[in-house]
């Protein structure tokens, strides 16, 4: 849609029009834009910005910025600063009246550049888009098509979104303002935020749904996200912060105590879980998948998170354990996540098989998935795997080394 658009007079001649096109659209809930489209906008604003500064001042100031400063006015200075790339979210895109739902992803990539991807990267996507559908209860995001969405961008932008995910730092620049009071969901993918967290998002305080994905948040834009966000998001049911780069977990987490869904997957830095996660007892589906933790520390948390969870439905630990960091096993307290129905430990080379036993008494339990354990049960556990299995069928379904039974 904004491909095409080579100035910011070119940006203005379509602002209103598409203004008075959504304000029209009484029943469009949700919108979606890829990067390339914002960037491309965002390149035009601070091209325009830097021209009037130039001709009010003679020559570009250079912009000077706090590493420790999150306020409007220095995260407004970030878009004119050359290190990084700007996505801009124009206001007047908000101007349909019954707007829920907002999401900004990458262009999907060809088929043949998609199959060029390493096997370990497919297998984490296809673990992660099994378990959107498992979440759908806990969700706060809006079904409705997004017929806002952008299209016809070229390749380039795919390749210059590849670029900057990988090198480069960003400014999404999006007013609070004209959100505020209307998004339930926000879905942010694959912007390299690093250090800087946009303001607007604490601001967001209708926010049931938030979603960051791929977004490389930075140690001090993590602690912003803490900090800032406690005392306004107290109706955020899922929180997905999934390959964000996250070495840790704050106490302050316990402050979203109406969290039903946290996904904290491949985050490889993240090696142990809080205590204070057994604050949020209204925790229906968690994923620390892909995720290098202790495996006794892990156990630990684990035992007591389980007893603190009793809405538990969706539970993911895949690739959590190994030779280097210690062996996964089953707490005693799962049996008491009376509605646990999915249980994923795939991948996991060093599982605790005799804990397995525990999940007799899980009679909710319709779905095991061991897929990717390459190494067989030792010969002392193997006759009560199958006690186990035979005592599961037909009820559970029971991946075990990528073979369904």
């Amino acid at each position: 849609m904004f491909s095409t658009l080579r100035s910011h007079t070119d940006v203005l001649q379509i602002a209103g029009p598409l203004e008075q096109q959504l304000a029209s659209l009484t029943r469009l809930t949700s919108l979606s834009f890829s990067g390339g489209d914002l960037k491309r906008l965002g390149h035009l604003k601070r091209a325009h910005m830097v021209e009037q500064q130039a001709a009010g001042h003679g020559s570009r100031t250079p912009f000077r910025y706090s590493y420790f400063k999150h306020k409007e006015e220095d995260y407004d200075g970030l878009a004119r600063n050359s290190r990084f790339s700007v996505y801009w979210l124009p206001d007047w895109l908000a101007a349909a009246p019954g707007l829920t739902s907002l999401a900004i992803k990458p262009l999907k990539r060809s088929s043949s550049s998609s199959s060029s991807s390493s096997s370990g990267s497919s297998s984490s996507s296809s673990r992660s888009s099994s378990s959107s559908g498992s979440s759908s209860s806990s969700s706060g995001s809006s079904s409705s098509s997004s017929s806002g969405s952008s299209s016809g961008s070229s390749s380039s932008s795919s390749d210059d979104e590849d670029f900057d995910r990988r090198r480069m730092p960003a400014c999404l620049w999006m007013s609070a303002a004209p959100w505020a009071s209307k998004l339930e969901a926000l879905h942010i993918e694959s912007i390299p935020l690093g250090s800087w967290l946009p303001p607007c998002i604490p601001q967001l305080t209708g926010l049931t749904c938030l979603r960051l994905p791929s977004c490389s948040l930075q140690p001090r834009a993590a602690a912003v996200l803490w900090r800032q966000s406690r005392p306004s998001w107290k109706a955020l049911q899922e929180l997905d912060l999934s390959c964000t780069s996250l070495s840790w977990l704050p106490g302050a987490i316990s402050s979203l105590a109406g969290l039903t869904a946290l996904r904290l997957s491949q985050n490889f830095g993240l090696e142990s879980l809080p205590q204070e996660l057994t604050a949020l007892s209204k925790l229906a589906v968690f994923d620390a998948s892909d995720n290098f933790m202790n495996g006794l520390g892990l156990e630990v948390s684990l035992a007591s998170l389980a007893a603190a969870w009793p809405h538990l439905q969706w539970l993911a630990l895949e690739n959590t354990s190994s030779d280097f960091n210690g062996s996964l096993a089953l707490p005693q307290e799962l049996a008491g996540c009376s509605r646990l129905q999915e249980l994923r430990l795939g991948w996991n080379q060093d599982l605790d098989w005799g804990s397995l036993q525990v999940l007799q008494q899980c009679t909710a339990l319709r779905v095991l998935d061991l897929e990717g354990i390459g190494n067989a049960p030792p010969a002392a556990a193997r006759p009560g795997l199958r006690q186990l299995l035979a005592q599961l069928r037909p009820r559970v379904a029971v991946n075990l080394g990528g073979r369904w039974i």
